[in-house]
């Protein structure tokens, strides 16, 4: 989840209510989704849940306290100035093929000052990072308004074609300079550099605004002191760009901004208004709303609830109506009104009931089997670790572990191309990373491993399994029998040991376990050369074993 900081004066002024404790704040602040991980004695830091992108900034978080602290009832009212003569964006075709969506605004008379400002800031990379893709899916502009001339047109030209100053740069620079020497180019180009466009924003006088998604034009930069703002958001989907939109003007508009459309023109006959500020209408049932919550109150009672989640919302008779407001861009259906309903009422006074079932969830028995396993295996000091399910073809390769695997279409790192079938490799590979560690190590996990197998539907058998390895000077195969065998007999599990061959063991130093006749797993020594690719010294001496297997035998035994 998003962590975000504010300043607790800034808040407190924001909602209107000074004297609110850091305990009746702290409280109310978790009833609203948001989670409060340090409380200083002015900045606040908090987790905030990821639907919940309006509240990614102080502004949101003050909007909806003030609704849960009954400051403000209901769905908010911002001023809205209508499209006004040159407030247009001219969507050129060129960008079709690069980046096809755009969505602009004004807002003015904002009083931003320091902590207005660290909080847009804060509120634009929060977008990015999450609902933006890392600014792939939209990217955010943000301009001083005074200087920007409209119309506006947003085009795409070769990144040889044009120049100018990229923010906090002090000379001009051309497309394929940001590109490959600015830092914002350097770690976002890869969105662009493959197009052969660069998007462009260029106002009336000829001044580019921004290259989206790299970097804005120092001509635009926004100061403590900037009170007008211009918004730009491109993108790929257009409901994205257009919610960040929305998202962005309304938390401005909450610090007293007005918020003034643009008409954006895609050739003669398409045109749309930014940003959408209507409200959402919504019918919802008084009886789902009681069927998803479990809350029964009268009918006026969910009204106050809702309103005190920001909503608008009117009794027609075993229905309300629901005015959502453009920003709550996560209310999609009556299940999320009921979030709110039951927000508004306060999660703590909801009296825990006991569903009225004939079952009951409970821990799976392989779970808790797994646990004995691992406090047996600390037990005999050994220290646990855990790795990823994902592996690279060249581990299990290197532990000489060839059996088929589940490998990834289109990896985007070498190091994880497939899903691993041994848990040894990964742990060869810590030992790896800690060889300046003392010895003797003793590790082990207990982790998923992926067969391949065509008997089923998928294709592929998970099995959970634990392995162990032992590394020391003088470690050898008697170390890990040892402990083997311990495990086994605590567990009352009858096993035999046979002699066995396998590819990372040493021969004559390696046997397979069979339980029941069947083979659960193997110990023996690691092969020199297994342990010399992956940069150890050190002997190792291993055994993997089954935890689905032995549990049956264990469970039945």
């Amino acid at each position: 989840m998003p962590t975000i900081g504010v300043s607790k004066r800034d808040l407190l002024e924001l909602v209107g209510k000074r004297s609110l404790s850091d305990e009746e704040l702290a409280e109310a602040l978790e009833m609203l989704k948001a989670e409060v991980k340090a409380l200083g004695p002015d900045e606040i830091t908090l987790e905030v849940t990821a639907d919940r992108a309006d509240m990614f900034s102080v502004e949101g978080i003050a909007r909806s306290l003030k609704g849960f602290l009954e400051v403000e009832l209901g769905a908010p009212k911002y001023p809205v100035r209508e499209v006004e003569e040159g407030f247009v964006v001219e969507v050129d075709k060129s960008v079709r093929g690069v980046r096809p969506f755009v969505a602009c605004a004004a807002v003015l008379g904002c009083p931003l000052g320091e902590e207005g400002l660290r909080q847009l800031i804060q509120l634009q990379e929060v977008l990015h990072r999450t609902h933006g893709r890392n600014r792939k899916k939209f990217a955010i502009g943000l301009h001083n308004f005074d200087v920007v001339r409209t119309p506006i047109v947003y085009t795409a030209k070769r990144f040889e074609e044009f120049k100018f100053t990229p923010l906090e740069g002090d000379r001009e620079m051309n497309g394929k300079e940001i590109i490959e020497r600015h830092p914002k180019g350097m770690e976002y180009g890869w969105i662009i550099k493959d197009k052969g466009l660069a998007p462009l924003l260029i106002d009336a006088n000829g001044n580019i605004l921004s290259m989206p998604p790299i970097i804005n034009s120092e001509y635009t930069k926004v100061s403590t002191r900037t009170r007008n703002l211009f918004i730009d958001v491109t993108g790929t989907d257009l409901k994205a760009v257009e919610d960040a939109l929305a998202i962005l003007v309304a938390n401005l508009a909450e610090r007293g901004g007005q918020i003034v459309r643009f008409e954006v023109r895609e050739g003669q006959s398409s045109k749309r208004v930014e940003p959408k500020t209507e409200h959402r209408l919504m019918t919802v049932s008084y009886n789902r709303l009681i069927e998803v919550t479990g809350i029964e109150v009268p009918l006026d009672e969910v009204v106050r609830c809702l309103m005190k989640s920001r909503l608008d919302a009117i009794a027609r008779g075993e229905h309300l109506d629901v005015a959502v407001p453009f920003y709550r861009v996560d209310v999609m259906d009556d299940v999320d009104v009921a979030e709110d309903f039951a927000i508004g009422y306060g999660y703590n006074r909801i009296i825990p009931d006991v569903p009225s079932v004939t079952t009951r969830g409970r821990e799976l028995e392989l779970v808790s089997f797994s646990r004995l396993c691992r406090e047996l295996m600390i037990g005999y000091g050994f220290q646990e670790v855990l790795n990823y399910m994902f592996t690279s073809d060249k581990k299990l390769d290197d532990a000489c572990v060839y059996e088929k695997r589940v490998r990834v279409a289109k990896p985007v790192s070498s190091d994880y191309t497939c899903l691993r079938t041994s848990l040894i490799p990964p742990l060869l590979d810590f030992l790896s990373e800690n060889t300046h560690m003392e010895y003797p190590q003793k590790i082990f996990e207990i982790g998923d491993v992926v067969i391949v197998d065509e008997t089923f539907d998928e294709r592929s058998l998970h099995d959970k399994r634990m392995a162990a390895l032992h590394a020391d000077y003088k470690a050898g195969y008697e170390d890990v029998q040892a402990v083997l065998y311990s495990f086994l007999r605590i567990l009352n599990v009858k096993f035999i040991v046979k002699k066995d061959s396998k590819n990372m063991m040493i021969e004559g130093r390696c046997a397979s376990v069979l339980v029941n006749g069947e083979v659960v797993g193997l110990i023996g020594e690691i092969r020199p050369e297994v342990l010399l690719r992956f940069g150890l010294q050190t002997p190792v001496a291993a055994f993997e074993i089954s935890l689905s297997k032995l549990y049956r035998a264990w469970r039945t035994g």
